[in-house]
This record gives structure tokens, sequence and C-alpha cells, in this order.
């Protein structure tokens, strides 16, 4: 058994977008679709790293985002069809998965970040500090 715990972010209705994205990923995995195979296998193994020694392997699978108030980080993945990103906040012995997205360009878009931030201090309301 991991270390930490991965769990997936939700808004107060219950919606997770990631795991509707990862839960699609693997219906097309199960259907054939290379591409959504090798995706759905690299945030597997992704997350099985982050329940087993959490973020402390590092680059490249994992980056600490610099300049954010929160301590946030990115899981990172190198795909056919771009740059795969999947943001994560550490809470007490859990991450949170918080969301993703495609990256395009070399930097990480600063809305992408803001959503985070976002999701974090909703996190930090619900449950208190880290």
């Amino acid at each position: 058994m991991g270390q930490f715990k991965v769990v997936f972010y939700t808004d107060n209705k219950e919606n997770c977008p990631f795991l509707d994205y990862y839960k699609k990923l693997k219906k097309e995995k199960e259907e054939g679709i290379k591409e959504s195979r090798v995706l759905f296998n690299a945030i597997s193994i992704r997350f099985r790293h982050l329940r087993e020694i959490g973020t402390r392997k590092g680059m490249p699978d994992f980056r600490y985002i610099k300049g954010s108030k929160y301590s946030i980080w990115e899981i990172r993945i190198k795909h056919k069809n771009g740059y795969f990103r999947i943001f994560i906040y550490r809470h007490k012995d859990k991450y949170i998965i918080l969301n993703y997205f495609w990256k395009k360009g070399k930097k990480t878009p600063p809305q992408e970040i803001r959503k985070a931030e976002k999701l974090v201090r909703r996190i930090k309301r619900k449950f208190g500090g880290d």
C-alpha cells in the first residue's frame, strides 16, 4: 500500500472533469485506440508514483510550479498529440488532482495556473490549511 492517497477534486455538485476525462480514456483504451491507451497508461504510472513516493521522482515526470502562492505541482506527460499536464496539490497525506490541459507552447499558460490556484483556495476553505 502506498504512503499517499490520490484523490480527484470535485466541485460542490460532485462533478469532476478530470475523472470524467480519465474514464473516457480508459473506455477508448479498451476499444483499442492507441493514443488513448498510451496516455491512460502514462497517467496511471504517474499516479502510482504519487501513491508510492509522492513528487520526489521530480523531473521530467513532476515539476513544482514556481511563482504560485500555493504548493502546486504538475504531472508532465509527453505524448504524440502534444504535452499533457495535470496540476496536483498535496493536502496532508493525499495528492488532489486539480485540473488538466494540453500544453501547446513552451510556457505553462498563466490561466491554467490561476485555475489550479482557485481550486486550491476552495480546498483550503473546505478542509482547512496544509
